[in-house]
């Protein structure tokens, strides 16, 4: 269940004053029926797309593809820094076996 609440007038006013010259038309962007979340289509994700798609903790994930449990790519290099894609699917897979048995 989803509440809203109206926005006042003196606040869409400011808004529009602000965002105006802009281009950002706000009685519009507010009028607006809420979108669809976004699906995922990607093949590799960072830890933090992988976090707020999943709601999974970083911490989760590094140990998981320390584990060997997720596939991981370092586009950069194999150094110890730079950034780490995981795999997509190995994080469904991954997910899914830890799913308890009904």
């Amino acid at each position: 269940m989803t509440q809203t609440t109206a926005v006042p007038q003196h606040i869409i006013t400011a808004a529009d004053a602000l965002l105006g010259p802009f281009g950002v038309n706000i009685r519009q962007l507010l009028a607006a029926p809420a979108s669809e979340p976004q699906q995922l289509t990607k093949k590799y994700l960072t830890v933090a797309e992988a976090e707020k798609y999943y709601s999974v903790g970083r911490w989760m994930i590094w140990r998981a593809a320390r584990a060997g449990k997720l596939h991981t790519v370092k586009p950069n290099g194999n150094g110890r820094q730079g950034r780490v894609l995981i795999d997509k699917a190995s994080l469904d897979a991954w997910l899914e076996s830890k799913q308890p048995e009904a």
